[in-house]
């Protein structure tokens, strides 16, 4: 709960640190997908990935297999934006080390 009202109040920071503690205390396929989503939302589109697949691997979800496909789909059409306009999105996975 204090994940979910961390990402109410806008703090996606924190919601995926309390997320990913959570899910190292109880490996659960919920919070999984969660993370997932919260990682998405930081741009960390590699993570998010990743953590919809173990989501995947834990429980079928076709919520899971829906977001790995849009945001496969982002990233191939940050690769054109990239190619067509020479421009840079950075893309970086999360740093979980930042969480206290």
């Amino acid at each position: 709960k204090a994940a979910l009202k961390a990402s109410d109040d806008g703090d996606n920071a924190a919601a995926a640190c309390l997320l990913k503690a959570a899910f190292e205390t109880k490996e659960d396929a919920t919070t999984a997908y969660d993370l997932a989503g919260i990682l998405e939302g930081l741009g960390d589109l590699d993570g998010a990935i990743a953590w919809n697949e173990r989501t995947i691997e834990m429980k079928k979800n076709k919520y899971a297999t829906a977001a790995i496909e849009r945001i496969t789909a982002r990233k191939a059409e940050i690769a054109v934006f990239e190619k067509t306009y020479g421009a840079k999105y950075k893309l970086g996975a999360y740093d979980f080390a930042a969480c206290k």
